[in-house]
Order: C-alpha cells, then sequence, then structure tokens
C-alpha cells in the first residue's frame, strides 16, 4: 500500500499482527511512518519492527537520521511491542559510490 494512502493502508493492515516497516527516504518519510504507525495501533498489530538506522540518535543534524529517530521515539512511546533494527551500512551503497 502507498504509506500516505490512509484508506489502502488500513485495508492492508487489518488482518495483519506483525508490521515491518520500511519507509522510503524521501521528504516526507517521518509522515509515511506516523501514518503507518497510527493505522497499526488503530488495526490492533501485536508488533512493529523497524528499520531504522545505526546511531540515528547521535546524529541530529542528519536530517535522515533525525527522521529515523523520530520514528524510533514514536514507536517507543506506542504500546506495542517493537524491535527496531539498525544497520550500519549496505553493499548496495557502496556499488552506488563506485559508479560516480
Amino acid at each position: 500500500a502507498d504509506l500516505t494512502d490512509v484508506a489502502s493502508m488500513r485495508a492492508a493492515l487489518s488482518s495483519v499482527r506483525t508490521l515491518f516497516l520500511l519507509n522510503a527516504v524521501t521528504p516526507d518519510e517521518v509522515t509515511q511512518a506516523l501514518i503507518a504507525l497510527n493505522l497499526a495501533k488503530e488495526a490492533g498489530i501485536e508488533r512493529i519492527v523497524y528499520l531504522s538506522v545505526i546511531h540515528a540518535d547521535r546524529y541530529t543534524n542528519v536530517p535522515h537520521f533525525t527522521g529515523k529517530h523520530t520514528v524510533e521515539r514514536m514507536i517507543e512511546s506506542l504500546d506495542i511491542a517493537a524491535t527496531i533494527l539498525r544497520p550500519a551500512y549496505f553493499m548496495q551503497n557502496e556499488a552506488m559510490i563506485q559508479q560516480t
């Protein structure tokens, strides 16, 4: 579902017990996550697994990291079991750097 389309997200989450949240790195990244998390709570989701980034809480001068940390904080405020994954680096990033 489109993470900003409330109706389609609500339908997509209607029979889900665990949400794996991997939202796009875009200017509305936090908005996407907030919509998904609010709808997850509404749907009675039992667990959230969120793909964040390593040291999201340390590099607050990096917008992408700040966004991830904001989402982590919202997840912590929900009364839902959660796992936050903080990968350090994806090998695909290296391939993109080598192509430039």
